[in-house]
């Protein structure tokens, strides 16, 4: 009988991610003015991730979402918001984490700071994300096959500066596995 209630759950789960997805696809070919609150609705829901426990945050396919705010032509801060969650999740202490692909705005690292904390929540920027979350976005743009991770994909690609930007992050992610393995690797060789 719980099998049946829990597989009864899933599939109302399933059928209630089907339906959003339809909704943001909709949405996708509608001016963005016409629907008002939403683009905050979605960044509200990004800045959400951050507070959800783990598993449910390695679950999250925020996919559609992002997907909506690229059709927006908001592709360039999408790729961004990817970008700085990774590059600040694998940078070494010290590492300049704007410098390979934001602007530098003159304003000293503490000044920046002291605003960040000073300043609400801007409804119309998009959040920075946790890693797991920024990966599974990522994940799900880049593998899936859903028309919301097809249609991100896409518009992506279509943008040397939100590609590029990404596969900066990307390349520094990588780059910090290799540094951190390459200790392991050294002792291994050493036997």
């Amino acid at each position: 009988n719980d099998d049946d209630n829990s597989e009864d759950h899933d599939a109302k789960l399933l059928d209630c991610f089907r339906a959003c997805v339809a909704i943001l696809n909709c949405a996708g070919k509608v001016d963005e003015s016409k629907i008002e609150g939403l683009r905050s609705r979605i960044i509200d829901e990004l800045s959400e991730t951050n507070d959800m426990p783990a598993a449910r945050r390695m679950n999250a396919n925020l996919s559609p979402s992002v997907a909506l705010l690229c059709a927006w032509g908001m592709t360039e801060d999408v790729a961004t918001c990817l970008a700085s969650s990774i590059t600040e999740h694998f940078a070494e202490d010290g590492d300049d984490l704007d410098a390979s692909f934001t602007r530098k705005s003159g304003a000293s690292r503490k000044r920046k700071q002291s605003l960040k904390r000073k300043v609400e929540v801007d409804k119309t920027r998009l959040p920075k994300l946790d890693i797991d979350v920024c990966l599974g976005i990522l994940g799900h743009i880049l593998k899936g096959s859903t028309s919301a991770s097809v249609s991100a994909r896409e518009i992506i690609l279509k943008s040397d500066t939100a590609c590029d930007t990404i596969v900066t992050a990307l390349q520094s992610a990588k780059d910090a596995a290799e540094r951190m393995i390459k200790p392991r690797i050294a002792n291994n060789a050493e036997m």
